[in-house]
C-alpha cells in the first residue's frame, strides 16, 4: 500500500471516533468544573472567613 491509500484509509475508519468523543465529553466536563470552581471559589472562601471569625467570637465559660 503506497502512502495516500495509508492517509485515505486512517481518515475513513470509524473506530477511534468514540474514543475522541469520550476524550472531548472528558475535557469538556473537567473545564466546566474548574471554571464553576474558580467562580465559587471567592464567595466560599469569604464565607469561612464569616464562620471562623463568629465561632472566634464565642465566648465560653472559665476553663478549669
Amino acid at each position: 500500500m503506497n502512502a495516500g491509500r495509508h492517509i485515505a484509509a486512517f481518515l475513513s475508519d470509524e473506530e477511534g471516533s468514540a474514543t475522541v468523543e469520550w476524550i472531548l465529553g472528558t475535557a469538556l466536563g473537567v473545564t466546566m468544573a474548574l471554571a464553576v470552581a474558580n467562580a465559587v471559589s471567592g464567595g466560599v472562601e469569604a464565607l469561612a472567613n464569616r464562620i471562623s471569625s463568629t465561632i472566634a467570637a464565642i465566648e465560653t465559660g472559665p476553663s478549669w
